[in-house]
């Protein structure tokens, strides 16, 4: 039985600056004692209060704004990811009921909806699951990456990794045998880049027994 430790995986950069530049409001005044724990707090709030992650460009029927479907696309990929290390990082700091609620947001906005593609067919905003452009390595990057800093449930846990592993050849077939990538040089960095983050992360979870990185075209 494979053992999927929960991880809380360092992000790609862009996310990290990106909490850095939230981290502190623009309407507080330098001189005034700034409670950074309250700020984070505060953030996170805002953050799991959003309608959806999704990015609006991906959204334009706006059925995930209005909560008709919940589904992942590279901005609720890339959000979820982000939370679940703010919430495996600060961890009892953002207050038990928080962590809770972050947690169990992770689970209805990434994992499940993820879960429910694999196991009924990827349809509407879920159809990246087997395309070979950068959605698959960024979206599977941010679904793993969140599972396994914030789900507990280490069956839920192991399936998401397999389910990711299956369907990242799709991903990678799309690259030529020379290594070539249709999409062009920055499709090739954002979409492998998060291919070897989210190698690493499953990497270190499985403490190094599941390696995303080997085949012909990958070593």
């Amino acid at each position: 039985v494979l053992r999927v430790r929960l991880v809380a995986q360092r992000p790609p950069r862009h996310a990290l600056v990106a909490q850095q530049d939230r981290e502190v409001p623009h309407f507080v005044h330098p001189r005034v004692p700034l409670d950074r724990r309250r700020v984070r707090q505060r953030e996170v709030d805002a953050i799991l209060d959003e309608k959806a992650w999704t990015l609006p460009a991906h959204d334009a029927s706006l059925n995930n704004f209005t909560g008709r479907v919940v589904e992942v696309d590279l901005g609720a990929a890339m959000r979820g990811w982000s939370m679940a290390t703010a919430g495996g990082w600060l961890g009892e700091g953002l207050g038990a009921a928080r962590l809770e609620r972050l947690q169990s947001e992770i689970r209805r906005r990434i994992t499940d909806p993820y879960l429910r593609a694999i196991r009924n067919g990827p349809v509407g905003g879920m159809w990246w699951v087997h395309t070979n452009s950068n959605w698959n390595a960024v979206c599977h990057a941010g679904v793993v990456g969140a599972t396994l800093a914030a789900v507990g449930d280490r069956a839920i846990r192991a399936e998401v990794v397999a389910s990711a592993e299956a369907n990242l050849p799709y991903f990678v077939a799309g690259f030529t045998d020379d290594g070539y990538c249709t999409e062009g040089v920055g499709y090739w960095s954002y979409g492998f880049g998060h291919h070897v983050l989210l190698a690493e992360a499953v990497s270190a979870a499985t403490e190094g027994r599941v390696r995303l990185v080997a085949g012909p075209k990958l070593e």
